[in-house]
């Protein structure tokens, strides 16, 4: 993809670390664009806010300290998705570990969900309760694949154990070679 195709959009509001895995300092952040109402309505506007990487990928920082998360509302969020869909050929959201309106829009509104999840059993339920709740609430666990990070696990599950404790098969599991 050529630069300026790509945007990630960092939605853990109070601790997003985006611009920190990709070593980007971000000038703006989404607080800074939420206050500029023609700028969440205006592509073009809107790329005056974003960080590039050297890669080509453009970040949408989350805000640099927690109290600003509050300035965030799922208005907010609706109006940028839309308006970074018109100015991106591709928005990755990270849409964080809180499950509020502001996520759940995400969620909802996302062609594909990956969640990611360490192969333990306490990490297995919590996507469980997840899985459970989001069927409830909608079409997003239609939408979930996971993506099991066994990087740094010392003891790790066996697929079934995976298969259990997520309620899927193999098929909707990647990245999982235990």
């Amino acid at each position: 993809t050529r630069p300026g195709r790509v945007l990630i959009i960092d939605l853990d509001l109070q601790f997003g670390q985006v611009a920190t895995h990709l070593n980007v300092t971000p000038r703006q952040t989404i607080a800074d664009l939420v206050r500029d109402e023609p700028s969440q309505r205006e592509p073009e506007l809107l790329r005056t806010y974003v960080t590039h990487h050297p890669s080509g990928l453009d970040v949408l920082a989350a805000p640099g300290s927690p109290e600003l998360a509050e300035l965030v509302v799922p208005d907010h969020v609706g109006r940028v998705l839309d308006t970074a869909l018109l100015a991106y050929e591709a928005v990755v959201v990270d849409a964080g570990s809180t499950l509020d309106e502001r996520s759940l829009a995400v969620l909802e509104a996302a062609e594909v969900v990956l969640v990611p999840v360490y192969p333990e059993i306490s990490a297995l339920r919590a996507v469980h309760v997840f899985l459970d709740y989001v069927n409830e609430a909608g079409s997003i666990g239609a939408k979930a694949n996971f993506v099991l990070n066994s990087m740094f696990a010392k003891e790790l599950l066996k697929m079934r154990d995976v298969e259990s404790g997520v309620g899927a098969r193999r098929a909707e599991i990647s990245g999982y070679t235990g």
